[in-house]
């Protein structure tokens, strides 16, 4: 286990991360399913957010937690990534809302802001 700048790479999430930075996302996926960590969810659900591709970015996140706990990178992604696809859905907005409590995430003000905008982005 490394952990770097806060976030933890249990698996392939370096590898991820540098896929996804030479524009190889494909690639990135393929080394994220075989072992799934904290930083390489991260880092896609980022990526998925820049191609409006929310579906990536809960396909990733439902892959992560079949291995570990999320964490509150990976919950911000997520969050954040729904409020730039420009469709966010009262149910994400509560589904991210139930992770954070079922999995007892500290979150931190960036976190509550964005889950505070997102609830805002639904409701009107």
């Amino acid at each position: 286990t490394t952990t770097t700048t806060n976030k933890t790479y249990n698996g392939n999430g370096k590898n991820v991360i540098s896929f996804v930075r030479k524009n190889e996302l494909q690639k990135a996926i393929e080394i994220y399913n075989e072992s799934p960590d904290q930083g390489g969810a991260s880092c896609l659900i980022a990526e998925s957010r820049k191609i409006n591709n929310i579906e990536l970015a809960f396909s990733v996140y439902n892959k992560l937690i079949l291995y570990s706990k999320p964490d509150l990178f990976v919950i911000r992604s997520l969050a954040t990534a729904c409020l730039k696809t420009q469709s966010p859905t009262q149910l994400q907005c509560s589904f991210i809302w139930n992770e954070i409590n079922k999995y007892n995430i500290e979150i931190d003000k960036a976190c509550l802001g964005c889950m505070i905008s997102l609830c805002c982005c639904c409701c009107c």
